[in-house]
């Protein structure tokens, strides 16, 4: 799901506060077009940055990753206020509380002395959030929140219900929806009643898709995989050799087909040799029920990875000659 998030250039918009999005993707290692790594502080969109513990070195400024934009509009674990700040000249992000699988107990007194007299900047799930919306900060993400879905294509709501008590979010939504064509998927264990409720704010049934059952999120990132996947399936693309990078350029081969599963998984090995070597092409990732159509890479010291994007490599005057797989993590 994240990779096809980073690889659309998605704009996020989430109730959620916790930070797993942002330790996954400090996990993850994914890279841009041209080989930035992707760090969690550049996902978060019109929040201040992160104010790290005092040090005696110098940090200098990095070109930013270009990748998808997360909006927390009910705040974050990380950030922190002085309740009622109507200028939002308090705001501020601490460290993320330790890695993926890793977490730590957060350092309480050394945060207090760079962002002093301060508490966790969470919103309440109520229909009156007047109060935590005073401060500029906040009015600019809910802005930039309702333009982002309405200039979209395509819109999924992903396991929010659309409460009658949320005022706030149904009058962004009904607002942002109007008079747009974009498709909407509701992604649900139950999305009947969510389905009901956008038709209720003015959104036609005609364009609203519906994905449900317990494994719902599952089949939903399964959908964008096969998207952002176009190579594995791109009429005359059988005869492309397979590589692995992080850009548009390959950068590793892939050096044997481990196996396609029934559920059309192709695993391939990946090593050190350089992309000059790659002799598995498109045509052979076939297996019992047809070609494939994901695919996950082993690296020689077993770390694995999916593959979240398979795009043919920028070619000179006779075409491309590899396909190049984009792997959500990099050993």
């Amino acid at each position: 799901m994240l990779g096809s998030m980073h690889y659309s250039r998605s704009n996020v918009v989430t109730f959620n506060y916790d930070t797993l999005v942002e330790t996954a993707i400090s996990a993850l290692g994914l890279w841009d077009d041209e080989a930035k790594r992707v760090y969690p502080s550049e996902l978060i969109c019109d929040m201040p940055p992160t104010r790290r513990r005092p040090s005696g070195g110098m940090s200098f400024g990095i070109e930013r990753a270009d990748t998808f934009r997360y909006m927390k509009l009910h705040g974050s674990v990380d950030t922190f206020w002085i309740p009622g700040d109507t200028t939002g000249a308090s705001i501020g992000r601490w460290e993320l509380p330790g890695a993926w699988g890793a977490p730590r107990i957060a350092a309480e007194e050394e945060r207090r002395q760079v962002l002093p007299g301060t508490e966790a900047y969470i919103v309440p799930p109520a229909a009156a959030k007047s109060a935590f919306y005073a401060n500029p900060l906040a009015r600019e993400l809910w802005r930039t929140s309702a333009e982002a879905i309405g200039n979209a294509k395509h819109v999924a709501v992903v396991g929010y219900s659309i409460p009658m008590t949320d005022l706030v979010t149904s009058g962004m939504l009904a607002d942002a929806l109007e008079g747009t064509t974009c498709e909407v998927t509701v992604v649900n264990c139950q999305p009947g009643p969510v389905v009901s409720r956008l038709v209720e704010l003015g959104v036609q049934s005609s364009r609203i898709h519906q994905v449900g059952g317990a494994d719902s999120v599952q089949c939903f990132a399964e959908e964008l995989d096969q998207v952002f996947l176009p190579g594995l399936h791109h009429p005359g693309g059988e005869d492309l050799l397979l590589t692995i990078g992080w850009g548009r350029n390959p950068s590793v081969a892939v050096k044997r087909l481990v196996e396609v599963d029934s559920d059309g998984t192709a695993t391939v090995a990946v090593g050190h040799e350089s992309w000059h070597a790659a002799s598995v092409r498109v045509r052979d990732l076939r297996g019992p029920a047809g070609p494939a159509t994901k695919v996950k890479v082993v690296y020689d010291n077993g770390e694995t990875a999916m593959v979240a994007r398979a795009l043919p490599e920028n070619g000179g005057p006779d075409g491309p000659k590899h396909l190049v797989l984009a792997p959500t993590a990099r050993p």
